[in-house]
């Protein structure tokens, strides 16, 4: 659409109780929008940067915490048969002391996760209301013809930009729900069979809180994962197709 003759053009449409023409009004609104629209993308941003660093650093976490759990025998009485270390009281303190750092560790991280889920599950959910409704408000749009080729381009970015960001959140979480949940094949890969039951019982503790697994939410309701992804899409289709049906009886 062009612009009339004599408006000059501004960042994005506003109504204004004034005329934008004069100067200096015109740049002092020119430059406030600039800035505006800076903040809002830099505001969006911040969440997604916090959200991002936080889930891969406790993915990294749990991968040296994994490290760690397979490796809890490594250099103690390395020349020694098995036989002789499950005998050995000093073999057995220093898993038991290395085995302690583990838990401590494994602790925190969960603490973590449970952090990490308060803080972006209600921001998970926006994201998710918006992805769907964007997906069926715009979808059903395109279906219906009602668009133009520059019309549909600039539809067809603004959903996948808005969907993109809620699959780069649901991927996240589910690779740090399979991080997590992962801990109980490191327990099982540690030489556990040298281990006497004070050791064992520590290690089936760390099995039943690792099999709980840090699950990221959304609105506490929903687990962000890989499956969801699927099931929005699913569900944004079958109402695209509702709308359409109901459309064409009431024509």
């Amino acid at each position: 659409m062009e612009m009339p003759k004599g408006v000059k053009r501004l960042p994005n449409p506003v109504w204004t109780p004034f005329d934008t023409n004069v100067s200096p009004l015109y740049e002092i609104l020119y430059f406030l929008l600039v800035c505006s629209q800076v903040l809002t993308v830099f505001g969006n941003g911040y969440y997604d940067f916090a959200y991002g660093s936080a889930t891969q650093h406790l993915c990294a976490q749990l991968l040296l915490l994994k490290e760690q759990l397979k490796n809890i025998t490594v250099g103690i009485m390395p020349h020694a048969s098995d036989l002789e270390k499950f005998h050995s009281g000093y073999f057995q303190k220093r898993v038991m002391e290395r085995l302690k750092i583990c838990v401590r560790h494994h602790c925190r991280l969960l603490k973590y996760g449970k952090n990490l889920d308060k803080y972006s599950s209600s921001i998970l959910l926006l994201q998710l209301l918006m992805s769907y409704l964007a997906m069926v408000i715009n979808g059903y749009i395109l279906t219906s013809n009602k668009a133009d080729t520059l019309q549909t381009v600039e539809i067809c970015s603004y959903t996948m930009t808005i969907f993109t960001e809620f699959v780069v959140f649901s991927v996240q979480a589910s690779d740090l729900k399979d991080q997590s949940i992962t801990v109980v094949d490191a327990v099982a890969l540690s030489e556990w069979y040298l281990f006497k039951a004070p050791i064992k019982k520590a290690l089936a503790l760390l099995t039943m809180n690792a099999e709980k697994s840090i699950v990221i939410t959304v609105g506490g309701m929903l687990e962000a994962d890989n499956s969801l992804i699927i099931e929005v899409v699913l569900k944004a289709f079958s109402a695209i197709t509702l709308l359409k049906a109901l459309t064409i009886e009431e024509g």
